[in-house]
Parts: C-alpha cells; structure tokens; sequence
C-alpha cells in the first residue's frame, strides 16, 4: 500500500485498451472531476490498475461495434475518520453483451 494519484492509474489502464477500442469503434469517457484525478490516494495502486484494464478489456471484447464505455466517480458521503475519504469507483459500458461472459470473473 502506497500513496499514488488516481489520474495516473486511470490513464494507464486506459491507455491499456485504446487500440481494441479503435478496432471496434469503441469511445471511452471518463467523467471523473478534476479534484478526484488530481487527488493522492492510498491505497494499492497497481491492483487497482489491473483492477480497471481488466474491467475495460473485458468492456471492450464484449461490447458492440460503436459502443462506449464510461468512467465515472463520486466521493461517498460517509467518511472514515477525519481524514480518510472513500472513493467509488463506477465503470460502466453500453450496448448489448453476453452476459454469461462475465460468470467466470
């Protein structure tokens, strides 16, 4: 666990799976504001990488042709501590799937 800024993790895993995207005419958003991307965060960063390109390879994969695949997130309204925000995290993506491809995750 390390202190790490989001928006580092966020554009790595992005930048993970723009050439599937590309292929399939696939866009990605990302809606998070500016106070979040900038934040230092603690936390395992790394996983949290993998965490999100997983997530938007399998977006990718399952997605249709000219789909889309958004990124937002929100600071929650209960706080740990003084100090100690939590952060959700929300991916989504549109068009249809099989859904029975995420079973095995």
């Amino acid at each position: 666990m390390a202190e790490f800024v989001l928006q580092d993790v966020v554009v790595a895993a992005v930048s993970q799976v723009l050439i599937g995207c590309q292929g399939k005419g696939i866009r990605v958003s990302c809606n998070l504001p500016e106070r979040f991307m900038k934040q230092k965060v603690y936390g395992d960063g790394i996983r949290l990488q993998q965490i999100l390109s997983d997530f938007l390879f399998v977006s990718v994969k399952f997605s249709p042709v000219g789909g889309s695949v958004d990124i937002s997130s929100k600071l929650t309204k209960n706080s740990i501590g003084e100090n100690l925000h939590l952060i959700d995290l929300e991916l989504r993506y549109t068009g249809h799937s099989n859904l029975n491809a995420y079973t095995c995750f």
